[in-house]
């Protein structure tokens, strides 16, 4: 297998050739969360052997993707990704740093999918920590590879109690 060629440079876009299959990072806004107490809940589960906790972090997961479908609706122009795994949530927004709508749709979508899947964990008792900050970013099925993935799980790790805390950077920005 030969080493990847850069293909282009635009957009803070970069473009790898890895067998024919084109990968590309950009810009995003991202979200870690951890499940706190992931390993109790996955015991009680099996020691049940009852779905009910699993179906709870799903209702979770749709209720924050459905409330950023609705921003879709309204015509806010921010796409999702995102994958749970384990006791880790990751969710990006990808946005065009050139475009201060673009960013702005991306933190108010990023904002609002953390509050509605945070309150659903909290209502069912499950309590989360997370971070969210802004950096490239690439995921598809298989791979994540994430800067700001990076900074939001630094953020998660200071977080101490169960909250989300938002990158300063962010808030430069958006002032």
């Amino acid at each position: 297998m030969s080493e990847p060629d850069v293909v282009s440079l635009t957009h803070n876009f970069v473009e790898l050739t890895l067998s024919n299959h084109i990968m590309t990072m950009g810009k995003a806004i991202v979200l870690h969360a951890d499940i706190l107490g992931f390993k109790n809940l996955i015991e009680q589960a099996d020691a049940s052997n009852d779905d009910k906790i699993l179906n709870k972090l799903r209702v979770a997961l749709e209720r924050g993707v459905g409330t950023t479908k609705q921003f879709l609706a309204l015509g806010k122009n921010a796409p999702i990704r995102y994958k749970l795994f384990s006791d880790n949530l990751y969710v990006s927004f990808p946005y065009n740093e050139k475009d201060n709508q673009s960013f702005s749709d991306a933190i108010l979508s990023c904002l609002a999918f953390s509050r509605s899947y945070s309150s659903v964990m909290l209502d069912n008792e499950i309590f989360v920590r997370g971070g969210i900050s802004l950096g490239m970013d690439f995921s598809d099925e298989s791979i994540i590879f994430s800067i700001a993935l990076v900074r939001a799980y630094e953020l998660e790790q200071k977080a101490i109690f169960p909250r989300i805390l938002i990158d300063n950077k962010i808030i430069v920005i958006g002032k």
